[in-house]
């Protein structure tokens, strides 16, 4: 006993001092581990052989760092400029701005017959427990995709065209009235082009209207997606690390996180409402509501988390292409002049604007949206997948089984070897020409490519045409003297593209009073003259 309590007096430890070990023990456990990790990942990892800078390799942390800072499109693009056109941009993840990727990623491939599934490190978890189209798993999406394609099919698009020229016929009375009474033509083009786009989306989905443009003011649903694109980044960066699920409690406001739930329950009281009327209605619900709902069979919380999707993505992407397309043509005078001579010259008179005499008469205008959409794709922080079991080669490179990748739209769109003087607007590039003979337009997927890629893409260039030419045909445009600016340059990704508003003087150019009177315009002005 005697050696026993001597033993226990000799290697007892103070608590004073014990105290100062507690920390530096804690510290151990994680820098130590951090530590071994970071070192595997960059000399041993499977990817260590795929070039980029290795703090990168190291460590998620940066990658999570420059994410929530809403950095990552453009740090990714500056990666590709230095280290080419494969970088590996986190311990797991590769970046591509190769022309074949879009293949060997986004399409069909002997071999790996579901192709590659989505990386849910870009896409958030469904609250209600049920993938909706964009996430849904190989045959499932497949399943989905049959189930709504007939609604955006060209056929069933003609029969929409009456829906969108009348949303597109108010956008010009609200304007009218805007440049006319409140604002003396000073206008937000973002919020217009976004009031548009989900006005119609919501009669396509729901068959009934936002009635943004009725009120010129966003609709409640409008502000909830906004809140919910922001909190997806910080739960998907959560996603890297599990600790960071109790910092993005505090640093994501949870109302944040209920709008989220909030979109949610909307969009599925919306869809209830639309499935059970007995009117017969050709939208996107259409055939999984009524006499149809046999063909779908989906479940009702598929068809409600699809419709999610239908609202974002048919709404947000189409107007922040008519954004980027009018403020990149009113920063190039040329381009400007250019567009406004050709769709002025196109029509007699705004009743004249149709979807058929656009599409046969104003090839420039098409070429203006096109390179909109190369220097500032709507999604532009890539469509991320996983590769399958087995792994595969991807531009040369062998990637194992289970990592991320993905096309980086901004970093391919930019790279002088797909396209002469990537950096500028120059939409001539898509008329042909000697001087872009050697662009490679395999490299331009703004719509995704493949068996998932956008099934609303002939849906958006019907809108875009339509609300564009309407715009350039009964406006003069430029942007407000007092513009901050480069509106682009600054701006940051949280899942989508961060706008600031866009400003724009604009002043009436239409022949006559009476020409406005056809659509349902009083003016309150006189001797209205074409600019």
């Amino acid at each position: 006993m005697a050696y026993l309590r001597y033993a226990t007096t000799a290697f007892s430890i103070p608590f004073t001092t014990l105290l100062l070990l507690i920390p530096v023990i804690l510290i151990a456990m994680v820098v130590v581990p951090f530590t071994l990790t970071g070192v595997y990942n960059v000399f041993f990892h499977p990817l260590r052989h795929v070039p980029g800078p290795k703090w990168k390799a190291f460590s998620d942390l940066s990658y999570v760092t420059t994410l929530l800072r809403g950095n990552m499109v453009k740090d990714v693009s500056r990666m590709h400029k230095k280290y080419g056109p494969v970088v590996r941009v986190a311990p797991n993840e590769v970046s591509f701005a190769n022309a074949d990727s879009w293949k060997a990623i986004y399409g069909f491939k002997a071999g790996h017959k579901d192709g590659y599934e989505k990386d849910m490190h870009f896409y958030p978890q469904p609250i209600n427990g049920s993938r909706g189209i964009v996430i849904a798993h190989g045959a499932d999406h497949g399943r989905q995709r049959r189930v709504f394609s007939h609604a955006f099919s060209d056929h069933a698009l003609r029969d929409q065209q009456p829906l969108i020229k009348k949303y597109a016929d108010l956008l010009i009375v609200r304007l009218h009235e805007q440049v006319e009474l409140e604002n003396k033509g000073l206008i937000d083009a973002v919020a217009w082009y976004n009031f548009i786009t989900f006005d119609v989306i919501a009669e396509l989905t729901f068959g009934e209207s936002f009635h943004c443009l009725d009120n010129s003011d966003y609709h409640p649903l409008v502000q909830l997606i906004y809140a919910t694109l922001k909190a997806i980044t910080f739960m998907n960066a959560q996603k890297r690390f599990d600790w960071l699920k109790y910092l993005i409690k505090y640093y994501v406001s949870p109302l944040a996180l209920q709008k989220r739930q909030d979109l949610v329950q909307f969009v599925a009281t919306s869809v209830d409402r639309r499935l059970s009327t007995e009117a017969a209605r050709r939208d996107f619900l259409a055939p999984v509501s009524g006499g149809e709902k046999s063909s779908g069979s989906l479940s009702l919380a598929a068809v409600q988390s699809t419709a999610v999707v239908f609202m974002v993505a048919g709404s947000e992407t189409t107007a922040t292409t008519l954004s980027a397309a009018t403020y990149l043509a009113l920063s190039h005078e040329n381009v400007w002049e250019r567009l406004v001579e050709e769709v002025r010259g196109a029509f007699e008179s705004d009743a004249d604007i149709t979807i058929d005499k656009i599409t046969a008469k104003l090839p420039y205008m098409l070429a203006v949206l096109n390179e909109a959409l190369r220097l500032y794709p709507p999604v532009p922080t890539g469509f991320g997948r996983i590769t399958p079991s087995g792994g595969d080669t991807i531009a040369g490179y062998y990637i194992p089984e289970g990592t991320g990748v993905y096309v980086s739209q901004c970093a391919i769109n930019s790279s002088p070897e797909y396209f002469v003087e990537p950096d500028k607007f120059l939409p001539e590039r898509w008329l042909g020409g000697d001087k872009f003979k050697n662009d490679d337009i395999r490299a331009f997927n703004p719509f995704s490519h493949g068996p998932r890629n956008c099934l609303g893409k002939n849906l958006a260039y019907l809108e875009m045409r339509m609300i564009l030419a309407k715009m350039v045909w009964n406006f003069d445009l430029e942007l407000h003297e007092e513009f901050p600016g480069e509106w682009m340059a600054k701006q940051k990704v949280f899942t989508l593209w961060d706008k600031p508003p866009l400003m724009k003087a604009a002043l009436a150019a239409i022949p006559s009073v009476t020409e406005m009177s056809k659509i349902g315009y009083v003016p309150l002005y006189k001797n209205a003259k074409r600019a």
